[in-house]
């Protein structure tokens, strides 16, 4: 396995054993080297292409030395119709990083992907998008930043769905509902909250809502971000399941033959 292998991948937090690339010589800080580890490509949707495309290194790949365990990798991706994306990964050893054989990793890996390029489509409509903005804001170590996202995901899908049933996000006053209020009629009738944490449904709003204003730390926002993420993830996929087997009935005109 070479480097270019562990760069077109996921980061873990498993270290890997790969081939050797920086002939046995040490790079100190802030020096800059010319490294062989073969070409590796990322995938993002290229709007210019209207299509999800696979955007390749070039053959000359620099890093930059940050101490003998670790190295900075800077790099622009490239879609055949020439736009770019530029990613920058910090990686680490076990070892000396300068070994015949070091065990590496990657320990943070940002993007800018510009105008014309974003990740590949997820699969909750448009709310991919902003989990995709708190996932970056999460790696960046933004955690109350990260937290944001996830409380306008929980209002939007539960807005949305509130819409699709035709039922008010109004009071009969005209004053918005509180969102304890909307979130309660909508799962009465759409059952969004998965059956694991019925009753907390409303516990998560709070949760991402103390964070956002101020009732937290960065760090504790962080520690968080993963068990809020996941209970978020939860609620989309019991509305993507609900639709898609409303669909899956319509299709086979079995929702008419229940209701005669």
């Amino acid at each position: 396995m070479r480097l270019s292998d562990v760069l077109s991948k996921a980061p873990t937090q498993e270290y890997v054993q790969i081939e050797g690339f920086m002939n046995n010589k040490n790079l100190t800080y802030g020096n800059q080297r010319k490294i062989e580890i073969g070409k590796f490509a990322l995938n993002y949707f290229c709007h210019k292409c209207a299509d999800l495309r696979s955007f390749w290194s070039t053959d000359t790949i620099f890093c930059l030395g940050v101490d003998s365990k670790t190295i900075s990798i800077d790099i622009n991706l490239k879609c055949n119709c020439e736009t770019d994306v530029q990613v920058w990964f910090l990686i680490e050893s076990e070892n000396d990083i300068s070994s015949f054989a070091p065990k590496v990793r990657i320990i943070k890996k940002s993007e800018r992907l510009g105008n014309h390029v974003s990740r590949a489509p997820g699969s909750y409509g448009v709310e991919s998008i902003n989990l995709e903005k708190s996932d970056q804001a999460f790696k960046d170590s933004l955690g109350i930043g990260s937290m944001v996202y996830l409380r306008i995901i929980y209002e939007h899908v539960t807005k949305m769905v509130a819409d699709s049933i035709g039922l008010s996000i109004l009071t009969d006053s005209g004053r918005k509902k509180p969102f304890n209020q909307l979130l309660r009629e909508v799962d009465q009738q759409q059952s969004i909250i998965p059956s694991e944490f019925t009753n907390h449904g409303y516990t998560l709003f709070k949760e991402l809502s103390e964070i956002i204003h101020g009732n937290s730390t960065e760090e504790i926002a962080l520690e968080k971000y993963g068990p809020c993420r996941r209970l978020l993830v939860g609620i989309l996929e019991n509305i993507k399941n609900k639709e898609e087997i409303r669909s899956a009935l319509t299709s086979l005109n079995w929702n008419q033959t229940l209701q005669e």
